[in-house]
């Protein structure tokens, strides 16, 4: 028996030890839990876009729409959610060129749907209003990366607000977004509003109006150019340095995503499987020890070729596919 046949079939039998193994399959489930959350590089806000369809709901009397199309900005997480009459490329690609048109054009799209169904979204952006962007699909861990745990309070609030108002849901999603980006974020540590705008967000309760202010001496509003030039670079260095605390802030919270994932794998109940036949033919399996100590595994043969010196020249030359070199031994 040659050397590569033992390789392969010890090659085998580590794998089928390493199935049947708990401790390997507990660690190997560890792993893939640990890689579920990963940080995506960015560097400014409505950079990168996430897009989500959530529904069917039970459609509404003024417009028939039954799903919401939600669009999330990955680094400020600011909100946009749409109300659609059905789940197709056209009315998501309505929805992002309408963001787009408000907030300008971003770098990369992601969609938890199908690689079809993305191709399809980027095809109506591009034939119907000339936004030549790609929507790409994303798998499950990319997913956990771009939605923190904002995105499932605020899908859990959509659908209690769906129950509460069932024929006119629709007319109710603005309030609840307000809500979000006004609020602090529990990953960047600050208001969507403020990330976006740069400032931050008057609420209608909180905003007085002095009707003197309009009135008051132009020679105090002018400011001349340098004074424009120093406050213009006061500004970038404050958006740098939110730019970094929020950045900070991200890996902090992936980071102890990442801590949650492990630990919860630890609790997770242990699998084991059964074999029904054994892997050798012999009644006892090799133990480990003897693996170690061998190079080699020996296997019962219950057919030895002859060799091809004692093999006459009449059969020789009637054997369909001729033996070469390398498959004599």
């Amino acid at each position: 028996m040659t050397s590569d046949t033992t390789w392969v079939r010890r090659r085998l039998y580590t794998g089928f030890r390493i199935k049947v193994c708990e401790t390997c399959q507990h660690a190997e489930r560890s792993k893939n839990l640990a890689r579920t959350v990963r940080p995506i590089k960015v560097d400014g806000p409505w950079e990168i876009l996430a897009i989500e369809i959530i529904g069917p709901f039970p459609g509404t009397v003024h417009g028939g729409n039954t799903h919401i199309v939600i669009i999330t900005d990955y680094y400020s997480k600011w909100v946009e959610a749409f109300p659609v009459q059905k789940k197709d490329g056209l009315c998501v690609a309505r929805c992002i060129s309408s963001s787009v048109c408000r907030f300008g054009p971003s770098k990369t799209i992601f969609c938890s749907q199908n690689a079809d169904f993305c191709e399809e979204v980027t095809k109506q952006l591009c034939e119907r209003w000339n936004i030549t962007v790609r929507v790409l699909s994303v798998d499950q861990p990319q997913r956990n990366a771009l939605y923190d745990r904002s995105c499932n309070l605020l899908r859990d609030t959509i659908k209690q607000m769906v129950v509460e108002k069932q024929v006119e849901w629709d007319d109710f999603l603005d309030p609840i977004l307000a809500v979000f980006r006004t609020s602090v974020n529990p990953t960047t540590k600050f208001t969507p509003h403020f990330l976006m705008f740069n400032r931050k967000a008057s609420i209608s309760c909180e905003t007085k109006f002095d009707p003197l202010i309009c009135y008051q001496d132009q020679e105090e509003n002018i400011r001349n150019e340098d004074e424009a030039n120093s406050f213009l670079s006061s500004m970038q260095d404050q958006q740098n340095n939110v730019k970094q605390m929020v950045i900070t802030n991200m890996n902090v919270a992936y980071r102890q995503e990442k801590k949650n994932a492990k630990r919860k794998s630890r609790n997770m109940p242990s699998i084991t499987l059964t074999v029904a036949e054994p892997l050798f033919s012999s009644e006892e399996s090799p133990s480990a020890k003897k693996l170690k100590e061998s190079l080699y595994l020996s296997f019962p043969v219950e057919t030895v070729l002859t060799t091809v010196q004692n093999v006459p020249d009449a059969k020789k030359n009637g054997l369909d596919y001729p033996l070469t070199d390398s498959d004599m031994h």
